[in-house]
């Protein structure tokens, strides 16, 4: 968005839940590239629904976005939520209404 220098992330990482899955590698490719988390200890439980709330992390980092800062724009989204930030940077660039 800006005349900047940029690196590409490669961090291998790879879900011990996933291997047999039929997403594995787009799990693991976006695990890699720090895009996605897991829910801990190697495992990303890979037939969960994915909630609101990762739905807009997941863009706003896939896109690379500079987190915004501010109040909530959502009344059911709290200010101190993980996902807050993420939330009001996805709605800062139309990616998300309410």
């Amino acid at each position: 968005m800006t005349n900047s220098t940029y690196s590409v992330v490669w961090h291998p990482l790879a879900f011990s839940d996933a291997s047999n899955h039929w997403a594995k590698d787009a799990d693991n490719d976006m695990v890699s590239r720090m895009i996605i988390d897991g829910v801990g200890n190697g495992r990303f439980d890979p037939d969960q629904d994915v909630t609101r709330a990762e739905f807009a992390a997941i863009i706003v980092r896939a896109l690379g976005l500079k987190l915004e800062s501010g109040p909530s724009v959502f009344p059911d989204v709290k200010e101190s939520a993980w996902y807050s930030s993420a939330v009001r940077t996805a709605y800062a660039y139309y990616l998300i209404g309410g």
